[in-house]
Formats: C-alpha cells, structure tokens, sequence
C-alpha cells in the first residue's frame, strides 16, 4: 500500500494536531494524509455517530452499507459498535443478507440503505413509509448516515485499509 495508515509518532505538527481529537483508528491515521480534509470528515463522522439517530438503526445502515460496498474494514469497525450498543444478532445477521426476520421499518432502513449505495433515488412511497415512523429529520439522517458510510468504504476500499491489530498488506 504506497498510501498507509500514518504512525502517530512521525507524524507532522498539522496531523498531530488532528490525530488528538480523533478516535485512535486507522480510517484517521489514513485520512491524515489531509489533514484539513481528515478534521472535516471526522466532524461529520462525530455528527453521525453522536446524533439523534437510534443508534441500532444507525447500526443496521452502517453494516448494509458495509456489505453491499464489500467494505471489510468499515464492516469491522461496526460490528464491534453494535456489539457495543446491544445490537440483536438478528439485525447484525440481516444487514448481510435478505433476512425475513426484521420489521417494517428495518426492512424500510435497509431499503433506503441499498438505495444509497447503488445511487438510486428513494421510491415515494418508500419515503412516505420512512417519515410516517421516524419523521423527516431521522429520515434525512438515515439518508446522510448511508452516504458517510458509502463515502467511508470507498476510502477504506481504495487502499485496502487494514483492521486496527491487523497486517498492512
């Protein structure tokens, strides 16, 4: 990998500075490459992360996601995160294949979730379904949580980025 996870320890003033207040993970020591671009990313990681979302809903997006992009690291990093919040083994198991045992409006999440990734538009009535049982502003959430998520496994997938703990290829 020409591009690898930068070591924190050689890094530049203007990546230091960014590494302290991103999480210790190697999607930032990767992004620090840029570091104005990392910082931007990493607050828009933190509005995803920490914001008003169920978390499991967010979850169950970030896994489809990872999924459909054949994103290994991104898919990692969140199974370990809904491991953290609880997430029924159900939910984990349905965001990677066509389960039968999710209710409507996980069925509808990740709906919207393959949506995003294959760059297709949110069916009407799909959209009517989501803002009737989250409202709009989960809905919009949901929407931009998928394309972080599609944006993030592209990055990871471009330059074959490694789990913390595991080799660099």
């Amino acid at each position: 990998m020409l591009i690898q996870p930068i070591d924190p320890a050689t890094a530049t003033p203007a990546q230091a500075a960014v590494l302290a207040v991103t999480p210790p993970i190697n999607l930032f020591r990767l992004l620090v490459h840029a570091p104005p671009l990392a910082k931007r990313i990493a607050g828009l990681g933190g509005a995803v992360m920490d914001g008003t979302i169920d978390p499991i809903l967010r979850e169950l997006v970030a896994l489809r996601v990872a999924h459909r992009a054949g994103a290994a690291y991104v898919r990692g990093q969140h199974l370990r995160v809904a491991e953290l919040i609880g997430m029924p083994e159900r939910l984990v198991a349905a965001a990677a294949e066509e389960a039968a045992d999710v209710n409507a409006v996980e069925r509808d999440v990740l709906a919207l979730a393959d949506a995003v990734v294959h760059r297709a538009a949110l069916e009407p009535a799909l959209q009517a379904r989501l803002i009737e049982a989250l409202g709009r502003e989960h809905t919009m959430g949901l929407v931009v949580t998928a394309g972080y998520f599609s944006m993030i496994a592209g990055v990871t997938n471009a330059f074959s980025l490694p789990l913390e703990g595991e080799a660099v290829a």
